[in-house]
């Protein structure tokens, strides 16, 4: 380690000259060179120098020497100074070392080398004595930051046990402010019991020259609460082996008296947990080897005595599973579930059961040891009997298959949906296929939404507003299915606000809404037919009645004749009506029906030899055989009376999803202005040439759910309209 010097001089050829002699002997010294007192002060001011050799003589206007060591000394510098000069006066030695010099030395021309050794040899001493200040300040510093910072109570003691110092430390464990305790004898917050053994342990060590001593205690509070510490006393002797004070430290082991006391009645706590538990516990040594088991084990394997068990290892154990074993081993906790059969088991330990059957089981084996990388001490194992659990969660699954199969096989659409977005989270197999979706994986897998379904969009706005207030609603509304078509539905909502989802029955009303509409219509036109009813019967009874009247006045016979006309007419007219009400029958037995046949029958008795009849491509559909063969019984009926047909043609044609029947004659054209009436109700009754014939028949094609219409009145051909399911 260098050593820093700083040479002060006016002449820089004799501080040259210093410097050379000085180092020749001494490489680890460090020069810096001044001319000026003033200079010298700043580079003190700035610069760590470990010893300063300065002259008298600085030159005539400058500073002396004993000047810059006065104000080094007035300014608070301590570095050492050594004063080296040729003037010999003893006034100026005198003045030098009363003014703080450490050392004065005399130059002698003829003894130079001697001077510069002994200039050498006391910068080297001074440089020691101060770095050996500087230790020693250092130290005590040290000394005073542990004593005031240490998180356990000191003291410094003297002979009579009068506090000399004390940290804060012990003061807040006593309870005083840190001036009050200095006031204190160690007598006065030390417990009378404790005292005693105290100075006796004290008296023995100083008697025996030994350093410390150690003991517990009980320490006395301000408030005059107690609690026990730790004292360690370190003992202090000046150079002649005299006792001169002691250091005392004070650690609090209330907590550690406490925290003793919890682990013996957490230890208490454990065997009552141990002995009473419902679960099954096992603790076995390091290698594997039961040590011991609670009463709840002995009852889940049904033995009487713990002595049974003590040969069993978990890790011979064929119940244990290896993956459960292998985890243990390396120090990991395991969970695993078995089945345990009481009737088949070849353990040895259980020979002495009383139990029979099956159990399943469910246990947590835990390493043992204090830290994640300890050696491992042994293993606890918790088991539980889950049977019952077991049998249960079968059953539970044995439903949810029936319920999903129920669910999947139903004849009803089932969904479950999002409120916000209205995205399907779940649907069975007939709920895919109502909206044209081949299964419910294509469905979620398309992330489809209800949205879809809604062929008005405003329905959808209605149906999230019934949701909001109510918790269920049920709404008929029109469905789009993927391809465009579209059926009447009937939904059952249910709504989950907490969930935020809906369940839905969705069914296919189509069928039920067509037949009401047709019930509806049929409703409509026998409260028509009534009133026309009413009104031709009552225009029939008055003819009769006058010709009744007339008769019995004059007794002309044409009377009687034409009461007879109008009572045959009568007559026709209830049976034709009641003909057309019979018409309107919904058609609730539908089967195949070849209207090839059926049409060929009804030419065959119907139509004369002279009236020839083609047919061709009559498909067969899906309907009532009886009223189809009415219906045609009254088209060809028509064109014979009215029409004087000699030729009547049935075709029919498939276009796409619709099947057409066009039945045409060669007889007098229909008339025109009758061709919008043709059906109407104006020609129900009351008309000679177009009665109730094709009102019938347009009942029952309505009735099957196809349409007829008048397409050509020159030659008067008829479509019948047919949808392809």
């Amino acid at each position: 380690m260098s050593i820093d010097v700083l040479l002060l001089s006016d002449d820089h050829e004799t501080q040259l000259l210093a410097k050379e002699l000085l180092e020749r002997d001494n490489p680890d010294f460090q020069f810096t060179l001044s001319a000026s007192s003033q200079e010298a002060l700043e580079i003190l001011a700035e610069k760590d120098i470990d010893v300063v050799v300065s002259g008298v003589d600085l030159g005539p206007k400058a500073d002396s020497g004993l000047d810059f060591l006065g104000e080094a000394r007035a300014r608070g510098i301590e570095t050492p100074i050594i004063i080296l000069t040729g003037c010999g006066r003893e006034e100026t030695v005198v003045k030098a070392l009363n003014l703080g010099a450490d050392h004065y030395i005399r130059k002698d021309p003829v003894k130079i080398k001697g001077v510069y050794t002994e200039v050498a040899h006391h910068i080297r001493k001074l440089a020691a004595k101060r770095q050996l200040e500087a230790d020693l300040d250092a130290s005590e510093e040290r000394f005073r930051t542990v004593f005031e910072q240490c998180a356990i109570g000191m003291t410094v003691v003297d002979k009579n046990d009068n506090m000399l110092q004390a940290n804060r430390a012990l003061a807040d464990m006593l309870g005083y402010e840190l001036d009050e305790l200095l006031e204190l004898n160690v007598i006065d917050f030390s417990h009378p019991d404790d005292w005693e053994k105290d100075k006796k342990l004290a008296e023995k060590a100083i008697e025996n020259n030994k350093n410390s001593y150690q003991m517990k205690k009980r320490f006395i509070k301000k408030d005059g609460s107690i609690f026990w510490g730790r004292l360690t006393v370190s003992l202090v002797y000046d150079e002649h082996g005299e006792f001169k004070y002691d250091i005392g430290f004070v650690e609090d082991i209330d907590e550690r008296k406490r925290a003793e006391q919890a682990l013996r009645e957490s230890e208490a706590l454990f065997r009552g947990i141990f002995d009473s538990s419902p679960i099954a516990i096992e603790i076995f040594d390091a290698s594997g080897k039961l040590v011991r088991a609670n009463q709840a084990t002995l009852d889940l394997f049904g033995l009487d005595s713990f002595d049974i068990l003590l040969d069993f290892n978990i890790f011979e154990d064929e119940n244990t599973p290896e993956r459960a074993k292998q985890a243990l081993k390396q120090g990991d906790t395991v969970r695993f579930s078995t089945s345990f059969d009481f009737d088949i088991t070849d353990e040895p330990n259980l020979s002495k059961t009383s139990k029979t059957g099956t159990i399943h089981l469910e246990a947590i084996a835990t390493p043992l040891k204090k830290h994640s990388r300890d050696e491992i001490k042994g293993y606890l194992n918790q088991i539980i009997d889950i049977t019952d659990l077991v049998r249960f969660e079968k059953a539970l699954e044995r439903s949810r298959t029936r319920y999903q199969r129920l669910y999947n096989n139903a004849l009803v659409g089932l969904f479950r949906s999002e409120l916000g977005t209205g995205r399907i989270l779940e649907c069975n197999e007939r709920a895919a296929r109502m909206i044209g979706y081949i299964n419910r994986e294509e469905v979620l897998a398309n992330q489809t939404t209800t949205n879809a379904f809604y062929a008005n969009p405003e329905d959808r706005k209605r149906v999230l507003a019934l949701l909001e207030t109510k918790e269920r609603t049920v709404v008929d509304l029109p469905v789009a299915r993927e391809d465009g078509s579209q059926f009447w539905g009937r939904f059952f909502f249910r709504a989950y606000h907490d969930e935020g989802f809906v369940e839905a029955v969705m069914i296919d009303i189509t069928e039920e809404k067509d037949a009401t509409e047709r019930i509806q219509r049929q409703r409509e036109e026998l409260s028509r037919f009534a009133h026309h009813m009413s009104h031709d019967i009552k225009n029939y009874l008055h003819k009769i009645a006058a010709n009744v009247e007339l008769w019995e006045q004059y007794g002309n016979g044409e009377y009687a004749t034409k009461i007879k006309e109008l009572v045959a007419e009568l007559n026709k007219l209830t049976v034709h009506s009641v003909e057309l009400a019979d018409s309107g029958v919904i058609i609730k037995d539908s089967e195949p029906v070849d209207l090839s046949s059926v049409i060929t029958a009804v030419a065959g008795s119907q139509l004369p030899p002279s009236v020839g009849f083609t047919s061709k491509n009559l498909p067969v559909v899906s309907g009532d055989a009886t009223k189809l063969t009415q219906v045609f019984q009254n088209i060809m009926d028509n064109a014979l009376k009215h029409g004087n047909a000699k030729h009547i043609e049935v075709v029919g044609y498939e276009n796409g999803s619709t099947i057409t029947i066009e039945i045409s004659n060669d007889g007098e054209p229909f008339p025109e202005d009758l061709k919008d009436e043709v059906f109407r109700d104006a020609n129900w009754l009351g008309t000679k040439k177009h009665g109730f014939g094709l009102r019938i028949v347009k009942r029952i094609i309505h009735a099957h759910g196809w349409s007829i219409d008048l397409t050509s009145t020159d030659p008067t051909t008829f479509e019948i309209k047919i949808p392809v399911p």
